[in-house]
Parts: C-alpha cells; sequence; structure tokens
C-alpha cells in the first residue's frame, strides 16, 4: 500500500465481543464467521485472537478461504473445525477438502451426491453440515429437495452430519415475522435429526431469542463491532478506527460549486478542507453530500461528490479548525461503521470489507 492510509484494528476489542456472546448465549458454542477476510479486518490477525479466546470452531465461504484459514492463520492449532458455506462448487473441490480436513456446508441435492461419492472412494464417512433454506432462498435445500431428503431413507447415506444450519433472513428486523416463521419450520426439519447438533443464529438472532441459541451460534459482524440490531443500542465494542490528513484548505464563496458534476453550492462563503481519501480507498461513493467526518469530535459536513482519492468536508463552524496535515477521523470515537454505513445508505458489512479490502490494516491490543 502506498496511501497514507491505515485503518487501525483493537483486537483485545474482538476477544471482548467474543465474550459478550459467549455470556448472550452460554449453552451454546460459537463457530465465528471469518469469511471475507474476516469482514475486511483480516484473517491471519483475526483468526488467532479468537483462537486465544476459546473459539475452536470457524465459517468461511468458500474453500480458498478455508485453506488459508488451515495452514496459514491456525497453522500449528490442531484442534479447530473448519466449516465452508458456499459448499463443494465441482469435484475438483473435492480432494483440497479431504486433504485440508474442511467441512463442507451441503447446499443442494448435487452437492450431498458429490460428496457421498468421495465419501464411497474414500471408503468412509465424510464430514459435512446441512444446509435447509427456510425463507432467506440463498443457499441450502429447497422446499422440494428437503421435502424429498427427508422422505428418502438413504438420502444422507456416508455422511458424518456434524450439524444442521439454517440462516434467519430477517433477525436484524425484530418486529418481522419472518424470524419466527424460520425457526418454527427448522425445528419442524430437526425433529428428522434427533443425534443431530443444529445451529440458526447469526449475530443479530443471538440477541433476539435463547431459544434461537441451541447448539451452535455463528456470529460475524457482532465480533467486528458492528451494530448486530440496528434499531437497538449496540452492546459490542467498537473494534476499528481510521483518519485520513487535510491536504488543502481553500475559501470558497456563497453560490460556489463544489466537485464533480457541482452537486454542492455553498450557501455561504465556506471554508473547505481536501482530505486523502476517496472511493478508491474504500470509502462509500454514495455518501457524498451526505455524510460527515470528525475533528477533535466537531462535525465537519462533506460537500460535493466523493472522488476517487480525495473528499471535501466544510470546516466554517469548527473551533480551532484543522491544517494540512492534520488528520480527520473517519471512523473512531465519534463515528462508528454503522453510522458511516447509514449515512451512505448500506451496511457495515459492505464499510468494513470495502475499506479493509483497499488499506493498510494496524493491530493493537
Amino acid at each position: 500500500m502506498t496511501r497514507d492510509l491505515t485503518l487501525h484494528i483493537n483486537l483485545d476489542a474482538i476477544q471482548h465481543n467474543y465474550r459478550i456472546l459467549n455470556k448472550q448465549a452460554p449453552d451454546a458454542r460459537i463457530a465465528a464467521a471469518v469469511k471475507a477476510d474476516a469482514y475486511g479486518i483480516g484473517l491471519t490477525q483475526v483468526a488467532p485472537a479468537l483462537y486465544a479466546s476459546g473459539c475452536r470452531e470457524f465459517f468461511v465461504a468458500q474453500i480458498g478461504e478455508a485453506i488459508t484459514l488451515r495452514s496459514q492463520a491456525l497453522k500449528n492449532e490442531k484442534d479447530i473445525k473448519i466449516y465452508a458455506l458456499n459448499g463443494i462448487s465441482s469435484k475438483n473441490d473435492i480432494k483440497r477438502f479431504i486433504d485440508y480436513d474442511i467441512a463442507p456446508v451441503l447446499n443442494s441435492l448435487d452437492q450431498i451426491k458429490l460428496w457421498q461419492a468421495a465419501a464411497k472412494t474414500a471408503g468412509t464417512r465424510l464430514p459435512a453440515l446441512i444446509h435447509f433454506d427456510t425463507g432467506m432462498k440463498r443457499l441450502g435445500l429447497s422446499e422440494s429437495e428437503t421435502q424429498w431428503a427427508l422422505q428418502t431413507p438413504n438420502a444422507f447415506d456416508g455422511l458424518d452430519i456434524i450439524s444442521i444450519i439454517t440462516h434467519p433472513a430477517s433477525a436484524d428486523t425484530p418486529d418481522s415475522q419472518q424470524t419466527e416463521k424460520q425457526f418454527s419450520q427448522f425445528m419442524s426439519i430437526s425433529a428428522q435429526f434427533p443425534d443431530i447438533k443444529v445451529s440458526f443464529c447469526n449475530s443479530a438472532a443471538v440477541f433476539l431469542k435463547p431459544n434461537y441459541h441451541l447448539d451452535l451460534i455463528r456470529p460475524g459482524i457482532a465480533l467486528y463491532g458492528g451494530n448486530p440490531i440496528p434499531e437497538r443500542q449496540n452492546v459490542m465494542q467498537p473494534v476499528v478506527s481510521m483518519t485520513a490528513p487535510v491536504l488543502q484548505i481553500r475559501q470558497v464563496k456563497a453560490g460556489e460549486s463544489v466537485g464533480y458534476g457541482a452537486s454542492y453550492v455553498c450557501q455561504a462563503d465556506s471554508t473547505l478542507a481536501t482530505i486523502g481519501i476517496g472511493y478508491a480507498d474504500g470509502l462509500p461513493r454514495s455518501i457524498s453530500n451526505k455524510g460527515r467526518f470528525y475533528f477533535r469530535g466537531q462535525a465537519c459536513p462533506i460537500r460535493g461528490r466523493v472522488s476517487m482519492d480525495l473528499t471535501m468536508i466544510d470546516i466554517s463552524e469548527i473551533t480551532n479548525p484543522p491544517k494540512p496535515g492534520d488528520h480527520i477521523e473517519i471512523l473512531g470515537e465519534n463515528q462508528s461503521v454503522d453510522h458511516l454505513a447509514t449515512d451512505a445508505g448500506t451496511i457495515s458489512y459492505e464499510v468494513l470489507t470495502m475499506l479493509g479490502k483497499q488499506v493498510q490494516k494496524c493491530y493493537s491490543k
């Protein structure tokens, strides 16, 4: 990275959030979601911190992430279990799943058949999780596939089923009736698997009802400081902070426009600061003319469109305003990742993964 931008990540805060989740669901095991490079935070740093907190089970999206987790992030730890949510894409995946001891989450009858064939070839039962779609309409056995599987005696032959799972679609909206409907449907399915562990909760569902916790919870965004239920006060500890430098100060007269497309016109004489961060650094362009940064606790509204590596802010009302070389808070004490995401019309997941992919990261405890 050549940009003078750093995403600061507090690993102690991640461990603190793990303990909050453990306290919230004391009778359930925690399997941390560390897909997408641990939501942009950094898999090779985050996974050891979670392991040190007691986490022994991890969810990733696909086999490549699982191999990185097994062979790099936690290469010396022999007691971890890794589950790949996207399952098996082709026969070419099978050897890698077996060689690296990764359990696929099987999402369709076709994936189940592939894994059963691999088990037959290996001459042993192979570990897997079975995903039943109860309303997300994304991954998992469809309603018709579920009915067929439950009515077919040998549907899961050759599989060592670690757990069955489903994914709540609306748990971050507490008033939604969909979550309870999905849970009820999932419990009906789980009754057909009396000796198999079950998993329902993402981050949000953990904070809805204790009976949702079941055997295993799968938190993601909550570990990284995001608010699991936006309508409620965030009980998680902030994990990330970020500043960007002031590059230039200029005076703009009333009636003059700012930035590309003249999308903002100053209503009064103003003092603007140009900040060295833009959409190439992962800052959402949709925050143009809507969001704010902070200087010494004082809000500085964004003026004009966010450009590739520059953003303009209004410092007219700031006491002891910044000078070139001073740093402006993008994320931190005054602005959480959720607040920035709300201004940008998106979600904290997207902000973290965008920023984490583009800028250098610095870890502290």
